[in-house]
């Protein structure tokens, strides 16, 4: 599913060969994530209703219609925001499904580690679908038929992965949830607080190289995302993996600080950059924060509410997750085109507000976390 969901790190490529520029891929990305946004509960209620397995299914098909939307799309208009909507609300209910499949798996005091093994195989994917897209634009121009070619592969990739989740043992996957309270009842009673804002910063950091790397490492003339890719995804691998326990062990507030004290980090070391090769500064530690934060703060949330409320528990982190591309990306394509019609260096004022916004949403969770980090240790 990873390799699907990659491969269209190139996105900027398909948005300019419509006609679009940086400012319109800012809007398409966080326009595109209202669909996500709106369906996370519905998603979370369906997931502990039905079992995460048949969502994770209905999920996966959907994408791949979406992808193939977006395969007849030839000018910028509203069909490629809508496309985009698709794409994103299938993603999340995949990704939210998958979560709870596995989280479901686990017992409650090695949530994170069952998480973090799973997002060990992601970065596996995470690092294969730059390199194939790397092969597909080889030639240096950006064409209908490469950006074509990059959407029949992601189908190709998502094709798969649902043949595998047709096969998954489903026999933990059993409706657990019954409605006998509103949804909003249970976040109001159950939601992680100053979490949630995390969870946003998550999102914006993150998300950022997904989909403005590759414009930025255009205007200094390097033309591949492999080297960043593999890089930032051995990085999180080999973290995840010499780490998993660690978030369990210590707690999910330490694990959480790390990675968002890395994430805010790796923004500058992207200045840095003057050749491929020095990709991999920002790389490697984008990919430590990533092997500590998301496991930490998925784990964190799925604690603070019952198991037989894990659907509802991950859709709504992976939503605030959403919300941070939905308010980020638009914030980015503006902060870029204001700053070049300014005059003023477009890419390093862009790095800097973003490295000042996740370094604040550091310092306050650093001081407001405590009194409810208990919560999240050695449940």
């Amino acid at each position: 599913m990873l390799i699907g969901v990659s491969l269209l790190f190139r996105y900027e490529d398909f948005v300019k060969n419509i006609g679009g520029t940086v400012f319109d891929l800012g809007l398409i990305v966080g326009i595109g994530t209202t669909g996500a946004i709106t369906a996370r509960l519905a998603q979370g209620l369906a997931i502990d209703s039905v079992g995460p397995r048949k969502i994770w299914l209905v999920c996966l098909a959907i994408y791949a219609a979406s992808l193939l939307w977006h395969l007849r799309i030839e000018h910028l208009g509203a069909e490629v925001y809508l496309a985009r909507i698709l794409m994103t609300t299938s993603l999340a209910g995949a990704f939210g499904s998958s979560i709870a499949f596995i989280s479901l798996r686990s017992p409650a005091n090695r949530v994170a580690e069952t998480l973090g093994v799973l997002g060990s195989s992601g970065f596996i994917g995470m690092a294969l679908g730059p390199v194939i897209g790397d092969i597909i634009f080889a030639n240096g121009a950006e064409t209908a038929v490469q950006t074509q070619s990059m959407f029949f592969s992601a189908l190709i990739a998502i094709c798969v992965a649902f043949f595998f989740v047709l096969f998954a043992d489903d026999q933990t996957s059993e409706p657990t949830a019954r409605k006998t309270e509103p949804i909003l009842s249970i976040i109001r009673q159950h939601h992680p607080g100053f979490l949630l804002i995390v969870g946003m910063a998550m999102g914006l950091g993150i998300s950022l190289p997904h989909s403005f790397l590759r414009p930025y490492v255009k205007t200094i003339g390097i033309d591949e995302l492999r080297t960043f890719f593999l890089c930032y995804a051995i990085v999180a691998f080999v973290t995840r993996l010499a780490t998993r326990k660690l978030p369990d062990m210590l707690g999910f507030r330490l694990a959480t600080l790390l990675g968002l004290g890395c994430l805010a980090i790796s923004m500058p070391t992207y200045l840095m950059v003057s050749n491929r090769w020095m990709l991999m500064i920002p790389a490697t530690i984008a990919g430590i924060a990533h092997a500590f934060l998301f496991p930490a703060v998925v784990a964190a949330a799925c604690a603070a509410f019952p198991s037989n409320h894990r659907g509802i528990a991950t859709s709504m982190i992976l939503g605030m997750f959403d919300l941070g591309v939905f308010v980020g990306a638009p914030l980015i394509g503006g902060i870029l085109r204001f700053a070049d019609q300014a005059g003023m260096a477009a890419y390093p004022t862009m790095f800097s507000v973003v490295c000042g916004l996740l370094s604040i949403v550091a310092i306050v969770y650093f001081f407001t976390g405590k009194s409810r980090s208990s919560m999240y240790k050695k449940n």
